[in-house]
């Protein structure tokens, strides 16, 4: 959360919504100075207060966190790493990876090291997620399933969504 963000687009709805004030909204512009300046309305500033409450600001692009889990930026997918298939829960547009801790609490666990956490920005992400959740983490594990199950009807659904995301593979780079 930024606490900053929040309690100023508070106070700035409060203006925009309070009875006995004009509403001339808030005012977005950018440094670099080639856009024009956006006023933004109540509900514009609602949804950057959510936005805020649910989110850090990072403005050197290193980090993002999300849900109490802070993700170190990369452009490659690390070495060791595996894709967090956390659906959903993952800030839209991120493709989040994870190290799986070396002693597990059960055979087969997948308890992951949350202080190592990495996030690639890319196309697709929600798609990926949505697709190695039956199991393939890479491009080529992913032809060798599609390979395999394209005749089989029980597996028609997963095929379709490996087929979706791996285009959106094949951009991303692996080490």
């Amino acid at each position: 959360m930024d606490d900053y963000k929040v309690k100023q687009l508070q106070m700035m709805l409060a203006h925009e919504t309070s009875g006995t004030e004009e509403h001339y909204g808030a005012r977005l512009s950018h440094w670099y100075g080639d856009t024009n300046t956006l006023t933004i309305d109540a509900g514009g500033i609602r949804a950057l207060i959510q936005y805020y409450s649910e989110h850090d600001t990072d403005l050197e692009g290193r980090t993002i966190t999300h849900n109490g889990h802070t993700f170190e930026l990369v452009d490659a997918v690390p070495l060791g790493y595996s894709i967090w298939n956390i659906g959903e829960n993952m800030v839209d547009g991120y493709l989040p990876f994870c190290q799986l801790k070396q002693v597990q609490p059960l055979p087969g666990g997948r308890a992951i090291e949350t202080d190592t956490l990495k996030a690639i920005k890319c196309e697709g992400a929600q798609i990926i997620l949505a697709a190695v959740g039956y199991g393939p983490e890479t491009p080529e594990e992913m032809e060798r399933y599609i390979q395999k199950y394209s005749g089989n009807k029980n597996r028609a659904f997963a095929v379709e969504r490996m087929k979706k995301a791996l285009p959106f593979m094949r951009k991303l780079k692996w080490r």
